[in-house]
């Protein structure tokens, strides 16, 4: 005997959907947002790789000169920040000694002055 289990009907009206959603970057889009930060919000609204003019803005460089590793330490600050990651953790994450991730933290912060 074969039985036809719908899963979706635990969960479905008649009528109903099931919806999945992918809101990119929402936390980064969140602290923009409560921050007021305009380098931020001017990153995220340019259309570009938001980690990439984030990056070249933290090091003051043309983002066609960020790299893949810059690029990824600038994600790695912004979403450290957003989840109040310390400069300890921070450098083991991206395998840095602690007193340099602080100092990434720092002149991440003095470019996105609304992020302190």
């Amino acid at each position: 005997v074969i039985y036809e289990i719908m899963i979706s009907d635990n969960f479905l009206t008649s009528g109903g959907l099931i919806l999945a959603a992918d809101y990119s970057q929402l936390e980064l889009r969140i602290l923009a947002h409560l921050s007021c930060d305009c380098r931020l919000i001017q990153a995220l609204n340019s259309g570009t790789d938001v980690f990439k003019s984030i990056a070249a803005e933290w090091k003051m460089i043309d983002p066609e000169a960020v790299g893949d590793r810059t690029r990824q330490q600038a994600k790695q600050i912004c979403y450290g920040i957003i989840y109040g990651i310390g400069a300890k953790s921070l450098g083991e994450q991206m395998g840095i000694d602690e007193n340099e991730a602080a100092i990434y933290i720092e002149s991440f912060k003095s470019r996105y002055t609304g992020l302190d």
